[in-house]
């Protein structure tokens, strides 16, 4: 790779905050920032990790910022839940800027999904040269999927990036096995495990991988594998350890803990002795105490679902096995789906084939067959830069007419860069030709959030002369915050953690006149019990803000055409 390369991949790399940056500082926060941002913020400024859900790494990147913005952290009680804790810090606490908060930690997340994109490019180049580099490059900048999160507080990206480099040193120590390749890979393997909890699913695949490995290479004996392993966890162990502070404290049984018991032991007498174990054993301070929490978090969503899912007309409590083969096929743009296509057909043996197709297949089956959450792609996200590297290869192949082949690949680039730059910066609500594109995705399935667009909702009411909205509002975000005046239908996620002075709550779902905003999760009778607003479905809205908020005008007139059961 020389100077030349690496400047042009440079400058591709650039495309990324060039889409992203400033959606950065106009949204408001989805689900899930608030509490990351926080978490990094209460470990960052008072070394406390009690806040803490999932491992702290991408909370403590993210957060980096807000030492130097320096907001005023609320009064702090001991135990308290990350919920109302985050919601006092960001948008109940005077003279904090939640706006300049969010920002400044999602450039952190743009930083990432760089350094992500550099690496993608750096294995693709190894594996198939510098044409598969740079086409690996391009999938990747310009992947909807990819720019989606580059610029949100959330757990995918970081905990890809670092899945994607464990594997990747790992496939450099089985060409090289030197104990400082071996120490690297732990220190990635590590990294990952900090990111999430799920990145426990590396060490089976490192096992899958290493059969292969093995059997390719009689250089490698099991003696090697033994020792390297031992590095990887031992190294691993320590980065992991270094996340939470080197913390050492008892193991507790609490809420969350007695939640995942109920929900995953039926013998009660195993139960008891479980608790009373545990109970006598937590006078004793251990390392890696929260994330073992973390890793029974994991479990009770894994192992008890998260309420009710949708899936083209359908919907389920357990999910479908092929949710996530049909996620892929609706929200991968289709130049990536021609490409991969290509990629298999024109496949011929290669030993460095299980270190992509591991991580792909296992994630897919794993996902499919043993978790009972279907909740859009995120909880495959790790596959898709496999997937571009392994597109990659199409690009290294010499074939009878090239500039057919060359001229159909342009098409393919081209039409991949064209459909992100349209959908922006709605990534996250993307679907394909094959779904009916963004504004028919509803109908697919409601994976995407919608609170990152209460700016946009408010412009939209000054630009209508609108004073007040109703209907449901589903995000963390503060409506009242953006100076909006928001009549909930029925109770708001986390209203009890609210100013309620911020919220007119009338429950009741009968149409009345108004503004109505309803986002798609909503609309699509996301959860069964609420199915407050069947009689709008059918119903043409006046405006969709960002694929995602549906909003209607209800006249007099209009209410002899509406009927509520």
């Amino acid at each position: 790779m020389n100077k030349k390369e690496i400047i042009s991949a440079i400058l591709l790399l650039l495309i990324i905050p060039t889409i992203t940056l400033y959606d950065a500082y106009e949204s408001s926060n989805i689900n899930d920032e608030l509490y990351y941002i926080t978490n990094g913020y209460a470990i960052l400024k008072e070394g406390n990790f009690n806040l803490l859900i999932m491992p702290g790494l991408v909370s403590e990147i993210a957060a980096l910022p807000l030492l130097f913005i320096n907001p005023t952290i609320p009064s702090y009680i001991e135990n308290k839940k990350v919920n109302p804790f985050s919601r006092e810090l960001f948008y109940q606490t005077q003279g904090n800027d939640a706006q300049q908060m969010l920002f400044w930690s999602r450039t952190m997340m743009i930083l990432v999904s760089m350094i992500f994109g550099f690496f993608v490019f750096k294995w693709a180049y190894e594996l198939y040269g510098v044409r598969s580099g740079f086409l690996a490059l391009l999938l990747y900048v310009f992947s909807v999927q990819i720019l989606g999160v580059s610029n949100r507080v959330l757990l995918d990206l970081t905990l890809s990036l670092f899945i994607f480099l464990s594997i990747y040193w790992f496939w450099r120590f089985s060409e090289n096995p030197t104990k400082k390749n071996a120490i690297i890979t732990g220190v990635m393997f590590g990294l990952a495990l900090a990111s999430k909890s799920s990145s426990i699913l590396i060490v089976p695949i490192f096992l899958i991988i290493t059969f292969f490995t093995m059997k390719n290479n009689k250089e490698i004996t099991m003696k090697v594998m033994s020792i390297s392993f031992l590095i990887i966890a031992l190294t691993g162990a320590v980065v992991l350890f270094a996340t939470y502070g080197f913390n050492i404290e008892p193991l507790t049984v609490g809420e969350r803990e007695t939640l995942w018991l109920d929900n995953t032991i039926d013998s009660v007498p195993l139960k008891t002795f479980l608790i009373s174990a545990i109970d006598i054993v937590g006078v004793i301070p251990i390392p890696f105490t929260q994330y073992i929490k973390s890793l029974g978090f994991q479990l009770i969503h894994s192992g008890t679902g998260h309420g009710t899912f949708f899936l083209m007309g359908e919907y389920s409590t357990t999910g479908w096995w092929n949710f996530y083969t049909t996620t892929l096929f609706f929200k991968l743009q289709i130049p990536l789906l021609i490409l991969l296509f290509a990629s298999l057909i024109t496949y011929q043996k290669d030993k460095n084939t299980p270190y992509l197709a591991v991580p792909i297949l296992f994630y897919l089956i794993y996902f499919s067959f043993f978790v009972k959450i279907n909740l859009g792609i995120h909880y495959i996200f790790p596959i898709l830069a496999f997937l571009f590297v392994f597109a990659s290869r199409i690009a290294s192949i010499t074939f009878p007419n090239k500039k057919i082949i060359w001229v159909g690949l342009s098409i393919l680039i081209i039409w991949y860069a064209v459909s992100a730059i349209l959908i922006a910066p709605f990534f996250n609500s993307y679907f394909n030709e094959f779904a009916g594109g963004p504004n028919n995705g509803h109908n697919i399935m409601v994976d995407f959030d919608c609170g990152q667009h209460l700016p946009r909702l408010k412009q939209y009411m000054d630009k209508n002369h609108i004073k007040e909205v109703k209907g449901v509002y589903t995000g963390t975000a503060d409506p009242y915050y953006y100076e909006i005046k928001f009549e909930h239908l029925y109770q708001p996620v986390g209203l009890e953690y609210w100013n309620k002075e911020h919220f007119n709550h009338k429950k009741t779902c009968k149409p009345q006149t108004g503004t109505y905003v309803i986002p798609t999760r909503v609309l699509q009778n996301f959860q069964p019990d609420k199915d407050c607003f069947k009689w709008l479905r059918d119903t043409e809205p006046d405006a969709i803000i960002g694929h995602c908020f549906f909003i209607y005008t209800i006249t007099e007139r209009d209410l002899d055409d509406y009927t509520y059961d």
